[in-house]
């Protein structure tokens, strides 16, 4: 792994295998979440506006249900994924409802999935 124009790339050779984490969080954290994401090893690939459900009462009561989040892709290394998520969500409090949430799913190993993301 190597830093360029401040992102962190892939060589094919250091890569098993990948991971693609959502994150959903409120748009004032989006540039602070997207930093640090790039201290821990991800590569941030997009984000995106998006609508969130509240979990508020008042928030219920007051009939706004629907909430503004952003929606940041990045990608990690496999094996760093699950260590990602637990950093970002003790760091930016996404046990507190409305903060954000975050999951990691499995790219495949093939070349044709993974080769865009890296550099060989």
């Amino acid at each position: 792994m190597k830093e360029r124009d401040n992102f962190l790339t892939f060589r094919l050779s250091d890569v098993n295998e990948l991971c693609l984490i959502l994150f959903v969080a409120k748009p004032k954290i989006e540039h602070d979440l997207k930093m640090r994401l790039g201290t821990l090893g991800a590569r941030v690939l997009m984000s995106h506006p998006a609508k969130g459900v509240s979990r508020k009462p008042i928030l219920e009561i007051l009939g706004m249900v629907s909430v503004d989040m952003q929606a940041i892709f990045a990608i990690a290394r496999k094996e760093d994924a699950e260590q990602i998520i637990e950093k970002i969500a003790v760091e930016f409090d996404f046990d507190e409802p409305g903060n954000g949430k975050a999951f990691a799913v499995d790219i495949d190993g093939y070349l044709g999935a993974k080769g865009p993301l890296v550099e060989v």
